[in-house]
């Protein structure tokens, strides 16, 4: 992933961040709510020792007091130096229980020997730092008298026990600003874990990579009103769909001006990417400029166009191919303004590719290519099943529907390279059902002449 698109990712997933943050702050206020109050206050011990009044002998006395040092700092958490304070100061511990809420620390080099107590009050730390400071001297004393009269090491308070001023836990600043931190950190990962490892297709971005993908000739964004209201001529011609089929009409004009398709077949990867009404739509787009249009429902397996349409499907594509009936007898009329002819799938079949690639289909193709400038044929999705395939060898050009969020890149593929088996001429890719902000750009190099073209065609409506 390059740093281009993980910011992208980035831009785009700020809301799993943000999440995210808000719950490391949660956590880091809980933390701060369930940690008990601690304080902590410090005292410093001097160590000496007198062995000797010349220089060899306070050399001596050096050495050997660094030495000691690290022993007394084990002494001071001992039964030895704490069961006396325990007296003294009438807690309900032991001297092992005790000795977790101490820390004795030695400075590397030095003779200073510093203790560190911990208790849930601030008078209460300090008082106990000083007790044992003070116990510990004596301790130290009767120890190191036990060869002499005399102890040769004297341990002094250089630095007696404050009470503090605030706790040292919790600290709600620091637990509030760590939980954010890594909570929005978490959040930024998971939603790029979650790009990188999603192979469905939502956008431009996320269409596969391959030199021989076709352009992207159309994106389609989602409109909740849709499911009821599916057809262009029943909205608002300023609606943006209306306006994103009339750009992918314009697209189509670019792909090959010098011989325009005119037989074209729209299929998908997989079925529920919206392919029935994106073909419906394009025919009403391209019967809008006034050409003649044919729509032909060839999906014999699950047809939904004549449902979308309103009309009748007793008899119709099936009928025709069969010889039951003639072409003129079985087409329907739809639309008043942007009128097309359709033809209905008819009756379903138990052999559909063999209808779809009979003598007699191509022989009604030939037929309707003098009568009409357009002929647009709803084919079933591609992987399923091989009558899209079938179809798209007998047209000028096939046109993929992608669903958004609903094919993944592996699919994808696999419909290309059955198109590309069987030498179908494939014009472009629609995204359909795209979410607003993923669609917020096109995504494909037609889209600046195809936007001044539709214009130019809305106007000249007029």
């Amino acid at each position: 992933m390059t740093l281009a698109s993980f910011l992208d990712v980035a831009r785009k997933g700020w809301r799993g961040v943000l999440l995210g943050a808000l719950l490391g702050l949660i956590v880091g206020a809980a933390m701060s709510l369930l940690q008990p109050v601690r304080y902590a206050s410090s005292t410093e011990m001097f160590v000496s020792t007198s062995v000797g009044d010349d220089a060899a002998g306070l050399v001596q006395g050096v050495n050997y007091t660094q030495n000691q040092v690290l022993t007394y700092s084990q002494v001071m958490t001992q039964p030895i130096v704490l069961d006396p304070v325990i007296e003294e100061l009438g807690l309900q511990r032991d001297a092992a229980d005790l000795a977790h809420d101490l820390r004795a620390n030695v400075s590397s080099g030095t003779v200073l020997l510093e203790l560190t107590a911990y208790a849930p009050s601030a008078q209460e730390s300090a008082q106990l730092a000083n007790a044992v400071a003070e116990q510990f001297t004596e301790t130290i004393q009767e120890l190191e008298s036990v060869r002499s009269a005399s102890s040769p090491v004297k341990v002094s308070v250089t630095r007696a026990a404050a009470v503090p001023n605030a706790p040292i836990s919790p600290q709600p600043g620091r637990n509030l600003l760590l939980g954010g931190l890594v909570g929005a950190l978490l959040g930024l990962v998971i939603t790029v874990t979650r790009v990188v490892t999603n192979t469905r297709i939502v956008d431009a971005s996320s269409l596969p990579q391959r030199e021989d993908l076709p352009p992207l000739i159309g994106t389609i964004g989602y409109d909740r009103h849709a499911v009821k209201h599916p057809l262009l001529t029943q909205a608002s011609t300023q609606h943006p769909r209306a306006e994103a089929f009339r750009v992918m009409r314009t697209n189509l004009r670019f792909i090959d001006p010098e011989n325009p398709p005119q037989v074209i077949v729209t299929t998908s990867s997989v079925p529920h990417e919206g392919k029935s009404t994106t073909t419906a739509n394009l025919a009403l787009a391209l019967a809008a400029d006034g050409s003649r249009v044919l729509l032909i429902e060839a999906d014999l397996r699950r047809p939904k166009l004549l449902e979308y349409m309103g009309l009748v499907g007793e008899v119709g594509l099936t009928t025709v191919l069969i010889g039951d009936a003639e072409f003129d007898d079985v087409v329907q009329q739809h639309g008043q303004e942007w009128r097309i002819d359709v033809l209905g799938a008819g009756e379903l079949p138990p052999n559909p590719s063999e209808l779809l690639g009979s003598p007699r289909m191509a022989g009604l193709l030939t037929e309707v290519r003098d009568r009409y400038d357009f002929v647009v044929i709803d084919g079933p999705p591609l992987l399923p099943v091989t009558d899209a395939a079938v179809l798209a060898s007998q047209s000028d050009g096939t046109i993929v529907v992608v669903g958004s969020g609903v094919v993944r890149r592996a699919q994808l593929h696999s419909a290309m390279d059955a198109l590309h088996s069987v030498g179908a001429h494939v014009l472009g890719l629609v995204l359909n059902k795209v979410p607003a902000r993923a669609g917020a750009t096109n995504g494909n190099y037609y889209h600046a002449y195809a936007r001044e073209q539709a214009d130019e065609d809305v106007l000249s409506a007029r």
